[in-house]
C-alpha cells in the first residue's frame, strides 16, 4: 500500500537548497488527507546542497523521493518526473513556490467524482520587492466553476490561446492532469525550448482533453522576485525557435478550430503580438549576427513581415506599428535587420 499513490507531485529542481524546504512544508505531509501521493523531487545536476536537504525529507517520509540526473533543463527534469511517476494524476510544482494542499486535495476529488481529464484552479502571484517588501494578487483563470466539455475547450480555450488572454491557461501549477492520458498520447515538454514549454504542453494536453472541470479557488502561491518574468530581456539559446514553435503552434490552432480571417482583428493582433516579439529577440545584443539571419529567414517570420507589409495605414497603426516601422519591416524583409533595428530602437528599452 506504501506505493499506492493517486498522485504525483513532479518538482525539478536545480540549486535550490534555500527554499525547497518551504516548497516541501507547504504539502503538509503529516497531515490527515483521503488521497496518497509521492513527491518526485528531480534534482536536475544542482551544484550546492540541495540533494543533502531533500535527503532529510525522504529519510523522514518516504514518499518524498529524490531523483538525481545530469543537468538537461527545467524540460527535461519535468519528463524524468513524469517516466517515474507512479501516481494516477500529475501534479507541477516549482521549487520556490507553495502549493495549498486542501485545494490540490478537492481538485483530487473532484476529477475523481466528475470524471474530469483536467481540473483547473486559481493561483495566488506574490511579487516580492527589492527589501522583502511583498504584494499579493488573486489571479483567476476566467473559467466559471463547473464541467466543461471538449467543445468548449476547442473554442472559448484556444480562442483565449489564441488572443493571449491566458490567464491561467499556460501555467502547470494550477492544474491536475491524468497521467495516462499524457503516457497514451506521448505528451512531453519539448527540451529543445527555452520559452514557451509549459504552454506547449498544456495545448498538446488540452488536444486530448473530453472534460475540463474549473473551480474558483486557489491552488497555489506563485512567488515573482523584482525583475524576473520577462524572457525577452535576455538572451538565452532556442529563443529563436522557441518563437517560431509558438508561431506555427497558433496557425495550426486557428486552421483547425478558429477560422479567424486574415483581415479580422484576432488575426491581426496574433501577427503583431508575433512580431513584437521578434523584434525583442533581434534587439538582444548577445544574440549574433548569424541567429539574426537564420531567425529572419524562416518561414515563419517571413509570414509575420509580408502579412504587417499589406497593412494599410489605419489597419498599420490598430496594430500599434507606424510608417517609421513599416519601413524597418521592408528592411528586415530585404536582410538589412542593422537599419531596421536602428529604426525601432524604441522598442529595444
Amino acid at each position: 500500500m506504501a506505493d499506492d499513490y493517486f498522485i504525483s507531485i513532479i518538482v525539478p529542481v536545480y540549486n535550490a537548497e534555500k527554499f525547497i524546504d518551504n516548497c516541501l512544508k507547504s504539502l503538509d505531509l503529516d497531515g490527515q488527507y483521503t488521497h496518497g501521493l509521492e513527491v518526485l523531487v528531480v534534482d536536475d545536476g544542482s551544484q550546492d546542497n540541495t540533494a543533502k536537504v531533500v535527503a532529510v525529507w525522504s529519510e523522514k517520509y518516504p514518499n518524498v523521493k529524490l531523483l538525481q540526473k545530469e543537468n538537461g533543463g527545467v524540460s527535461s527534469a519535468r519528463n524524468y518526473g513524469i517516466n517515474e511517476a507512479k501516481g494516477e494524476y500529475i501534479f507541477f510544482s516549482d521549487a520556490d513556490d507553495e502549493v495549498n494542499r486542501k485545494t490540490l486535495e478537492e481538485m483530487i476529488s473532484i476529477a475523481e467524482k466528475q470524471s474530469a481529464d483536467l481540473v483547473i484552479a486559481d493561483y495566488i502571484q506574490q511579487n516580492i520587492f527589492e527589501g522583502g517588501d511583498k504584494e499579493e494578487n488573486y489571479i483567476s483563470c476566467l473559467i466559471e466553476e463547473g464541467k466543461y466539455n471538449k467543445e468548449y475547450i476547442e473554442t472559448v480555450i484556444f480562442r483565449r490561446i489564441f488572443n493571449y488572454v491566458n490567464d491561467g491557461l499556460t501555467n502547470l501549477w494550477n492544474k491536475l492532469y491524468r497521467k495516462d492520458i499524457i503516457q497514451k498520447n506521448g505528451i512531453i515538454f519539448n527540451e529543445k525550448l527555452s520559452y514557451g514549454e509549459d504552454l506547449m504542453f498544456n495545448i498538446s494536453y488540452f488536444l486530448n482533453v473530453k472534460t475540463l472541470y474549473a473551480i474558483s479557488r486557489p491552488i497555489y502561491l506563485y512567488k515573482v522576485e523584482e525583475g524576473r518574468g520577462n524572457h525577452f530581456n535576455r538572451y538565452r539559446k532556442g529563443l529563436a525557435y522557441s518563437l517560431i514553435c509558438g508561431h506555427r503552434m497558433a496557425i495550426s490552432l486557428n486552421e483547425r478550430f478558429l477560422n479567424y480571417k486574415v483581415t479580422s482583428n484576432e488575426y491581426l493582433r496574433l501577427m503583431s503580438g508575433f512580431a513584437y516579439r521578434s523584434l525583442k529577440y533581434l534587439s538582444l545584443k548577445a544574440c549574433s549576427n548569424e541567429e539574426k539571419k537564420q531567425f529572419l529567414s524562416s518561414k515563419e517570420e517571413k509570414e509575420v513581415w509580408s502579412f504587417l507589409l499589406r497593412l494599410n495605414k489605419e489597419r498599420l497603426f490598430a496594430a500599434g506599428y507606424s510608417r517609421r516601422d513599416k519601413l524597418a519591416f521592408l528592411l528586415l524583409r530585404a536582410k538589412r535587420w542593422k537599419w531596421a533595428l536602428k529604426l525601432l530602437g524604441r522598442r529595444e528599452e
